[in-house]
């Protein structure tokens, strides 16, 4: 009985999956990344805990004046079946897309600039000195005009292909977007993209905000401390690359007809769907 079992798990999906991760692991820790196997997230959105295949996480430094910066480079990557189902694209000429750097840095004007007020505000802070930090984090992050740690925003090379739609098929049905093992990967790609980079805002603000406080409370001006806090955060990007790994073959319509499948297995950018 235990052989029969262990000839059923060999052939079922469940042992195949997991293999293909494993693969997936190991190949990136032979070309030198720190592949990380199952990491679990919590979304957003719903708030449950979720878990995306695999991570490959990569680490760019380089030395400077005050502080050293760092990029953290991750693969986010969704291992997926669609066995006797061939991916079919719509090919564009180029991106749509207008920016292709994928990223999070705590010195971006905007929403992470009001996050930074928001909690000078939540401690106490009353505006005039508030605004005084604001525009020295602005120099800080911003010398000469430029993000201080452009020169590690590297963007993702070129694909062959871009495409702005697609569908899944057997050729004798197609699957329904809702029902796309394609699309709810990229779902899952985007969700844990997003925790990745709420996670790393976290971190990046955690002694900022405690240090600020913990000032306030004792009556002390919290600026020096929040400017080498801030300073040392500013330091730090994260850049996000998210990968479908599928077993489907692909295929890119052209204007004269359909272009041979790639032989699978076979990976892209989940990005490209979300071009059009």
């Amino acid at each position: 009985m235990s052989d029969d079992i262990r000839q059923k798990l060999l052939t079922s999906s469940a042992f195949g999956s997991l293999l293909s991760e494993q693969k997936i692991v190991t190949k990136l820790e032979e070309l030198g990344w720190r592949g990380i196997h199952s990491v679990s997230y919590p979304d957003l959105i719903t708030k449950k805990v979720r878990e995306t295949d695999v991570v490959g996480r990569q680490i760019w430094k380089r030395k400077r004046r005050k502080f050293e910066e760092r990029a953290y480079l991750n693969l986010i990557l969704e291992c997926k079946s669609a066995k006797s189902y061939h991916l079919v694209f719509s090919a564009l000429p180029r991106s749509a897309a207008l920016n292709q750097v994928n990223d999070e840095w705590v010195g971006s004007e905007g929403p992470n600039r009001r996050r930074i007020a928001q909690t000078l505000s939540d401690a106490g802070l009353d505006a005039k000195r508030a605004a005084l930090i604001l525009d020295q984090v602005n120099d800080i992050a911003y010398p000469d005009g430029l993000m201080t740690v452009h020169e590690m925003r590297i963007k993702a090379p070129q694909a062959p292909t871009y495409s702005s739609a697609f569908r899944e098929t057997n050729i004798g049905t197609d699957k329904d977007l809702d029902s796309s093992v394609l699309w709810k990967a990229s779902q899952s790609l985007f969700a844990s993209l997003e925790s990745f980079k709420e996670r790393f805002l976290e971190y990046c603000l955690e002694d900022f905000s405690l240090g600020v406080n913990l000032a306030v409370k004792r009556n002390e001006d919290p600026t020096q401390d929040a400017l080498r806090s801030l300073s040392r955060s500013i330091s730090l990007i994260e850049l996000y690359h998210p990968v479908v790994v599928i077993d489907a073959p692909l295929w890119v319509t052209t204007r004269s007809g359909i272009l041979s499948p790639l032989r699978s297995p076979t990976a892209r950018n989940a990005g490209a769907s979300a071009d059009g």
